[in-house]
């Protein structure tokens, strides 16, 4: 039992970070599916180094779950109430590229329909 409560500890104790990391990670990305998925193996070792039966999988796959969980709520918590400073002239992290305050970003987006002003001479 205490060998149990051991790998549940390190459980959380792994998963925490890689779900707050997560919350960095642009969804469905590489790094978003290594942070679910590298402590994983991690998880795995914990339980054949404390050799575990297969029993307690289901008890591991529940932490895991809870940790990425929490991990990743309070990432998002973290991004929301904290602003990195980059430089004296710029006091916030500036938004990602193509978002809708970015003022790089295009502002006629093409969704396929046409207008007449945008077909220039070819509709006449």
């Amino acid at each position: 039992m205490i060998r149990l409560f051991v790998v549940l500890v390190a459980d959380v104790l792994v998963t925490l970070p890689f779900g707050f990391y997560r919350a960095y990670t642009r969804k469905l990305s590489l790094r978003w599916f290594l942070a679910i998925h590298v402590p994983v193996i991690l998880i795995v070792l914990a339980r054949y180094e404390a050799h575990l039966s297969y029993v307690f999988i289901p008890f591991t796959c529940v932490t895991f779950a809870g940790a990425q969980y929490v991990g990743g709520r309070v990432g998002r918590w973290w991004i929301k109430r904290h602003s990195v400073a980059l430089a004296p002239g710029q006091p916030t992290v500036p938004p990602p590229p193509g978002s809708s305050h970015d003022p790089r970003a295009p502002q006629n987006v093409y969704h396929g329909l046409r207008s007449q002003s945008d077909m220039g001479d070819a509709g006449s």
